[in-house]
């Protein structure tokens, strides 16, 4: 019993590869309960046997992190090229305003004033024709209605200065002078009329400081050069004074 033992032991002992000692029998005087153990060791082994080598350990691999969810990309604003500079509109003293006195009227104005001015632009007409006397009066009317419209005191000036009222003329050019003094072409329009007045009067300085004026706030006013290059020829055209050495020796 203890040989059957310990062949079974080195065969399993061997491994696989040996080959297990062959069985040998209980001899026929044995009892049959000296078989058990035999039979026990027996199945012991081939339990061992079919279990084989254990298993090799596996290193556990740490699972991965669960992926995030990738960010979108972040936009960013486009810077654009920096727009063209507006071009401003032309400064005022460079605007004409010789238009009619009428395409001033705007919605909502009072009625005495849209009035007024349709009077003064009545007026600028009958001058234009040498009605002086007519426009005078009709001017004295816008006046009356609304003195709030500057343009009426300059047509005003300008009539009696047709009819030959200079002394007439220069106060009113005062009075259109303060109200224009925000309109360059308009005022530019008042000085120029102050040197014509001059001229008339026989005042060549002062006509040349008025026309002056006048371009300084409106230099696009013909009328002032005009004048200007009339005194420049008057002034040419002048016979030379006597000269300090020109005496007798």
């Amino acid at each position: 019993m203890a040989t059957l033992v310990l062949t079974e032991l080195v065969a399993f002992d061997a491994g696989p590869s040996v080959a297990a000692a062959p069985f040998v029998a209980a001899p026929p005087s044995a009892t049959p309960y000296a078989t058990v153990p035999v039979a026990a060791g027996l199945l012991v082994a081939a339990l061992l046997a079919g279990c084989g080598a254990a298993p090799a350990r596996q290193r556990s691999v740490p699972a991965a992190p669960p992926s995030r969810a990738a960010a979108p990309p972040v936009r960013t604003a486009r810077s654009r090229p920096p727009a063209p500079p507006e071009v401003p509109p032309p400064p005022a003293a460079l605007r004409e305003d010789s238009g009619p006195l009428t395409a001033k009227i705007r919605e909502g104005m009072p009625a005495n004033r849209a009035a007024a001015l349709r009077m003064t632009e009545q007026a600028r007409g009958l001058i234009a024709n040498g009605e002086q006397a007519h426009a005078i009066e009709l001017l004295e009317r816008a006046i009356a209605i609304d003195a709030s419209v500057p343009y009426a005191y300059y047509f005003l000036a300008m009539a009696h200065y047709g009819a030959k009222h200079p002394a007439l003329a220069r106060p009113l050019l005062d009075r259109a002078q303060q109200k224009l003094a925000a309109e360059p072409y308009w005022l530019a329009e008042v000085q120029v009329l102050r040197g014509q007045i001059a001229e008339e009067e026989g005042r060549p300085a002062d006509a040349r400081a008025a026309y002056e004026r006048a371009l300084r706030v409106f230099p696009r006013n013909a009328a002032a050069s005009a004048g200007l290059a009339r005194l420049g020829a008057e002034t040419d055209s002048a016979p030379p004074r006597d000269g300090a050495g020109g005496g007798a020796r």
